[in-house]
């Protein structure tokens, strides 16, 4: 075997140590992590004729569906990626479903419950004290 002249173990080092700086410094960037969608409130309670709002965060699409049943219960409005608007119709319980896209094709399916009571009766003064 032939022995390493001085100058070609100067050159090695050299070599072998800006592999090691460039092989530190360049790390593969990591991906940020993709945030699942969320939505404002899982569960509702409303009075018959009021409105409430529920916002949707990080989804690409949404998609909302009422049980049959809930149907005559609830009514929504204003359906979009961003959000919807309940609105109560008459007592009783309905379940919303919600399918959302994100994240270049993921699928998540979320539920709200939505519980619609009585109107409160107006309030009566005595006014013969």
């Amino acid at each position: 075997m032939h022995r390493l002249t001085p100058r070609k173990k100067k050159g090695l080092a050299i070599m072998l140590s800006a592999v090691m700086v460039l092989g530190v410094a360049v790390q593969p960037v990591s991906v940020a992590k993709v945030k699942k969608p969320k939505l404002s409130a899982t569960r509702v309670n409303l009075r018959v004729g009021e409105t409430k709002k529920i916002k949707v965060k990080y989804a690409s699409r949404a998609s909302w569906q009422v049980n049959k049943s809930g149907r005559k219960k609830i009514f929504l409005s204003k359906k979009s990626k961003k959000g919807v608007k309940i609105q109560g119709k008459i007592v009783g319980k309905a379940k919303i479903t919600v399918k959302f896209t994100y994240n270049k094709g993921k699928k998540l399916k979320k539920t709200i419950n939505v519980t619609v009571k009585p109107k409160k009766a107006a309030s009566t003064v005595n006014r013969n004290s």
